[in-house]
């Protein structure tokens, strides 16, 4: 199996942003293009997931775990990395509360003779295990946005005596959440 950390950095690199001029194209114009990075992400976590689904982080941490499964003391370990044993504590207490950066962490896999591969996983498709994380998660937060305009328009229809049906009101989310997604409008965000 190929490192998970490569799957995004070698999603990113072909596609990159529409340039024109020197200058990155606006978001409304680079909607093919966002639309497009998104395919190749998903592509890439599909692979992944499954994996990644039900794994774990030890609960002593991956620096104490590998350490302890190589056989090396903590003293060891620290004079690898070049700081005291207290140092090394810290880290490894770092590492269980989320303090620790990313830069020490791998320098502490590299002292281990490991490396850090990361990756971001959508929360609840990954939980899912999706074949679309990204596009599901684009999908849901614009049929969400447009939820919340069409409501507040229906609300102000109502008031004027001209509401809609329920069924005219849904057909009317699901056509303003695909204009949103085909512009990629940043406003699904909000």
């Amino acid at each position: 199996m190929q490192p998970i950390g490569c799957y995004l950095v070698a999603l990113m690199q072909p596609i990159g942003y529409p340039k024109k001029g020197g200058k990155i194209v606006s978001q409304k114009k680079n909607a093919p293009f966002i639309r497009l990075r998104r395919q190749q992400i998903d592509r890439q976590l599909t692979k992944v997931i499954p994996y990644l689904r039900e794994f774990k982080r030890p609960a002593v941490g991956w620096i104490k775990e590998i350490r302890g499964a190589l056989g090396m003391t903590s003293a060891q370990l620290a004079k690898r990395l070049g700081v005291s044993r207290q140092m090394l504590q810290k880290i490894e207490a770092g590492e269980l509360s989320g303090a620790v950066t990313l830069s020490t962490l791998q320098r502490a896999a590299e002292a281990l003779g490991f490396r850090v591969s990361y990756v971001l996983l959508p929360l609840e498709t990954a939980k899912k295990g999706s074949t679309q994380p990204l596009e599901e998660l684009v999908n849901q937060q614009a049929y969400e946005a447009a939820k919340r305009i069409i409501t507040r328009v229906s609300i102000s229809m109502e008031l004027e005596q001209q509401k809609v049906s329920e069924t005219v009101q849904e057909r009317q989310i699901r056509a303003l959440a695909e204009d949103m997604i085909k512009s990629a409008d940043s406003k699904i965000w909000e």
